[in-house]
């Protein structure tokens, strides 16, 4: 009698091991979802439009298109981070494809403009630049 009742405490204790481990397991898989879940979309996620509508947002806050990327279509910007140039500085930036550069754009600051590089990316995963401008807000006396 006595090992029969020691048999069944275990199996419950073992029940109760299983439960508690299916328990963790399911709550770390929805913890991960939901963290999954509430991220902002990744540049990727974005869908391919015109040149207009891929940079409207940065429209919006005043830049306007100086330079047009080099291959025309649909395109949406990608996740590289832009490149600002201001009065005094310049940037170099190249695009490859393998070990080849195939485009590669110079800024020198301008004293009247603000720049920024926007990274693009087209349907078929070429990279590509363009330029964006904003007029220098002038400063107090």
């Amino acid at each position: 009698m006595v090992n029969m009742l020691g048999s069944a405490k275990a199996r419950r204790m073992n029940r109760r091991w299983v439960m508690a481990v299916v328990i963790v397991g399911v709550g770390a898989a929805v913890w991960l979802w939901s963290r999954e879940a509430g991220r902002a979309p990744q540049g990727r996620e974005q869908p391919f439009t015109d040149l207009d509508a891929a940079l409207a947002s940065y429209k919006t806050s005043g830049w306007e298109l100086d330079r047009a990327p080099p291959f025309r279509g649909c395109t949406r910007t990608a996740p590289e981070d832009e490149s600002m140039v201001g009065k005094d500085g310049g940037v170099v930036r190249r695009v490859s494809d393998g070990n080849a550069v195939v485009e590669e754009l110079r800024l020198d600051g301008n004293p009247e403009f603000d720049q920024l590089v926007v990274p693009l990316e087209t349907p078929c995963g070429r990279q590509t630049l363009a330029v964006l401008k904003r007029a220098r807000k002038p400063r107090g006396p």
